[in-house]
């Protein structure tokens, strides 16, 4: 039994283990018999060996610090990352798995070799994703992700525009039928060819995948958009109504059934069949996040049957539904345009007013920022640090100001790349911590994972002390039944020693006194056991010597636990050692790549800050100019509602006037019938 001078951790004593010590085992119970009692024990023995078992693969099938319990929990964080998205941080623990090679060849091996890849693909690090991909499709057919490897490659390729690697994996494996072409090959193939502009292939290959498999409607949706691409608006038709026609079984289903209606909605749009155009919009749920779209030009849809009404009801429900949407900006203004085709002039009047009014102080307020290199530089670290527009409602601007403000290219474009740099520098900070923490661990002569190990070990030495207690217990018990008197006596006095050896090892521990482990409960029970054992000869019993045997065997199966975890525990003493030495040797390495890649990120990061203000003030400048173009047809619409009036008035008098002419004539007429009917007047004469 090894003996250890360290105190024993108080956290593997806590108060109930002290009563355990003391107390004799539930599973001894005065009803029952010896031999129960024996079987109990024998299986708790074999916990014991095989909770060491355990240990001993963990350590020996170690590498550096990560052994294979370790590792599968590693393994299986990893998974539950992946599973929910969190690709960053379910890449580094991958990594980590496959470059300690603590999986061995494992199917967990073969499985964090493919997830790291999917990773970092959905990470769009195409760079890193492609070498993890081609260590698969190097390793041949036998490894289980290798067609898939070899899709994911000409995907990458079709993405990255690599157009001679694309045909070199292509004419590899799939020309040569060593990667069988699947539906999901077929589909990626098509893209791939679709992104290079080979469009009949592209067609051919989507031709193929089967009606009912998971590709087929996100094949004929891409077999549509060939087609429109290639401008044949029928047969593109054709293609769409198959997709919109099917029952969607999953999200992904549903959304391309939703893409298929908005493809058939502007199609019909763009050919003049505008109830066709209607009927597909109005398919899609209001639910789906392509129902704006669909909304949108459903309005448009309208005007372009002059049905106004059903226009103006299609912009008055986007506009209760999506106050802060892009399109907010634009259907402001179309309202009133659409007042003013109703003749509303009032309600029109009313909404050009209130964008000149609204519209008015956010166009200063972009000027202002234009103008203003710090607040550029404020607002694109804002956008920067977004996540989502959450974060802007309520601010000086609207929220449909700044989604139109990213909805532009160059703005968009540079958020990436900045976001992308700051990740990195983010890395580098993280790196940089963990170098610092790493060295103190390094140089405080102790690491956690082998720490654990040797609590593992220790506790193996509790769990013997425990056993050896039982056993010590059961011995007691039974030879108090086959014995009487002066030896009875001592074995009551035997019974008292092991007792108070229980108490003075857990008080120790509790106290947290010096060389408090178990080792010496041990020792003191193994004398205990020697005493015992003299008296075994008063027992008479048939089967006395069976129930010694057995008592015997359990101590020694005690004793090679004992043995085995003394072993393992030099074991680990002296990997730890060596791992140690390594470490220090790749952290020093290591330090080396982080000072160099921090020099290079913080020289790209000053070049993209310098950048990033010129093209918020490009982005702004746009933007406000959108605004003052609202304002100003705004404006032209309220100039054009006063000229309407104006006319309406003026047409209204001239009625007027016109109509008092023709009263005044038609009057004159009358008096001048009446006139001509009076009777002539007289003459008097004087006879």
């Amino acid at each position: 039994m090894r003996l250890r001078n360290a105190t024993w951790p108080r956290l593997l004593w806590p108060g109930s283990l002290l009563a355990l010590l003391l107390s004799p085992s539930a599973s001894f119970a005065a009803d029952e018999s010896t031999m129960t009692r024996l079987d109990r024990l024998e299986t708790q023995v074999g916990a014991a060996e095989e909770r060491l078992s355990s240990i001993d693969a963990d350590i020996r099938n170690r590498t550096g610090f990560i052994g294979s319990l370790e590792a599968m929990r590693r393994y299986e964080d990893a998974v539950f990352n992946y599973l929910l998205g969190r690709y960053d941080e379910a890449a580094k623990e991958f990594f980590t798995l496959l470059e300690s090679g603590v999986l061995g060849n494992s199917p967990e091996f073969k499985d964090s070799q493919w997830y790291l890849a999917e990773c970092l693909f959905e990470l769009r690090n195409f760079a890193l994703a492609e070498d993890a991909y081609q260590v698969m499709v190097n390793a041949g057919p036998q490894h289980p992700f290798f067609p898939d490897a070899v899709r994911r490659l000409l995907e990458i390729y079709g993405i990255t525009g690599d157009g001679q690697a694309f045909y070199d994996v292509y004419n590899s494996y799939i020309i040569t039928s060593r990667v069988e072409p699947s539906d999901v090959v077929k589909y990626t193939l098509a893209k791939s060819f679709y992104r290079q502009g080979e469009y009949a292939r592209a067609k051919s290959m989507l031709e193929d995948v089967q009606l009912g498999g998971t590709y087929y409607s996100r094949a004929r949706y891409l077999l549509g958009t060939v087609l429109v691409v290639e401008g044949n608006y029928d047969d593109a038709i054709d293609q769409f109504k198959l997709v919109s026609d099917l029952q969607p079984n999953t999200v992904e289903d549903r959304e391309v059934v939703d893409l298929a209606n908005l493809a058939l909605g502007r199609l019909y749009y763009e050919l003049g069949d505008f109830t066709a155009s209607l009927d597909h919009y109005q398919r899609i749920s209001r639910a789906s996040q392509y129902f704006p779209d669909a909304l949108y030009e459903m309005g448009w849809t309208s005007i372009k049957q002059e049905d106004y009404q059903q226009a103006l009801q299609s912009v008055e429900i986007f506009l209760l539904a999506y106050p802060e949407h892009r399109y907010t900006a634009q259907l402001k203004l179309d309202q009133g345009h659409l007042y003013r085709k109703e003749s509303r002039n009032d309600d029109a009047l009313n909404s050009y007013q209130s964008i000149v009014d609204e519209y008015t102080p956010i166009t200063e307020q972009i000027r202002d920022i234009e103008g203003d290199p710090a607040a550029l530089r404020d607002w694109f670290g804002r956008l920067s640090a977004a996540d989502g527009l959450d974060s802007f409602y309520g601010g000086t601007l609207p929220v449909f100001a700044i989604e139109m403000l990213l909805a532009d290219q160059e703005v968009s474009r540079a958020l990436r790349v900045y976001r992308e740099l700051r990740r990195q520098r983010t890395e580098i900070d993280e790196s940089k911590q963990l170098i610092q923490e790493i060295e103190a661990a390094l140089d405080s002569g102790t690491v956690g994972t082998f720490q654990r190990g040797n609590v593992e070990l220790s506790s193996i030495d509790l769990e013997i002390a425990r056993l050896q207690g039982e056993l010590l217990y059961l011995e007691e018990s039974w030879l108090l039944s086959e014995t009487s008197g002066e030896t009875a006596d001592r074995i009551r006095a035997l019974r008292k020693e092991r007792e108070d050896v229980a108490r003075e090892a857990g008080e120790a521990a509790a106290e947290g006194r010096e060389g408090s482990g178990p080792e010496a409960q041990i020792t003191a029970y193994a004398e205990l056991r020697k005493k015992l054992q003299l008296l075994r000869s008063k027992a008479t019993s048939t089967d006395a010597r069976q129930v010694a045997n057995r008592i015997d065997a359990m101590w020694d199966r005690l004793a090679r636990v004992s043995s085995g975890a003394a072993s393992l525990e030099s074991s680990l003493g002296g990997l730890e050692a060596g791992e140690l030495g390594t470490i220090r040797a790749r952290l020093e390495a290591e330090k080396v790549v982080v000072s160099e890649t921090d020099a290079q990120v913080s020289t790209y990061m000053v070049e993209a800050e310098a950048l990033s203000t010129d093209v918020t003030r490009a982005g702004f400048n746009t933007l406000g100019d959108t605004f003052a173009e609202s304002i100003l047809r705004a404006d032209k619409g309220i100039v054009d509602v006063y000229w309407s009036e104006k006319i309406r008035v003026s047409e209204e008098r001239r009625a007027v006037l016109e109509d008092q002419k023709a009263l005044l004539s038609e009057l004159d007429q009358q008096f001048r019938v009446i006139r001509q009917n009076l009777p002539a007047e007289t003459t008097d004469t004087k006879e």
